[in-house]
C-alpha cells in the first residue's frame, strides 16, 4: 500500500478550500506584442503561474515532482507564493512537461499559446 507523503509536507493545506470541479481561473486578457500590453501580459504571466500551484496542490504526485526538480522544500514553497522566481519556476516547469501542461490548459480553460506566450516572456532575456 502506497503512503500519502503530502498529508505530511502540508498538513496544514487541509484548511484551504480547493474545489477542482471549479476553475480557478478566470478570464485571460487579450492582448498583443506591443509595449501597452505589457501589464495585461504580466497579469497573464501571474494568472497562468496561479492556476499551476492550483493544479499542482491537487495532484500531490506532481507537487512532489516539481519540489524536487526545483529545490524547494514545503517552507521555501510557501515563502515563495506569489514571486517571480516561483512563477518562472512554474511556467518552465509546465512548459516542459507537455501531458502536465495539457491538462492543466484543459482543466483551467487556458489556451497552449497562452501559456506558451506567457513562458516565452517570463524568460525573455532583455527584461
Amino acid at each position: 500500500m502506497q503512503r500519502n507523503h503530502f498529508v505530511f509536507l502540508f498538513p496544514d493545506l487541509s484548511s484551504i478550500p480547493y474545489n477542482s470541479s471549479k476553475s480557478q481561473v478566470g478570464p485571460m486578457p487579450e492582448f498583443s506584442h506591443t509595449k501597452d500590453s505589457n501589464s495585461a501580459l504580466d497579469a497573464s504571466i501571474a494568472t497562468c503561474a496561479g492556476a499551476a500551484l492550483d493544479h499542482l496542490v491537487g495532484a500531490p504526485e506532481e507537487l512532489m515532482r516539481f519540489m524536487t526538480a526545483c529545490g524547494y522544500t514545503p517552507d521555501t514553497l510557501r515563502a515563495s507564493v506569489g514571486t517571480p522566481e516561483l512563477q518562472r519556476a512554474l511556467l518552465e516547469h509546465f512548459a516542459t512537461h507537455e501531458p502536465l501542461l495539457l491538462a492543466l490548459c484543459a482543466n483551467g480553460a487556458i489556451s497552449r499559446r497562452r501559456f506558451m506566450e506567457c513562458w516565452h516572456r517570463a524568460n525573455r532575456q532583455d527584461q
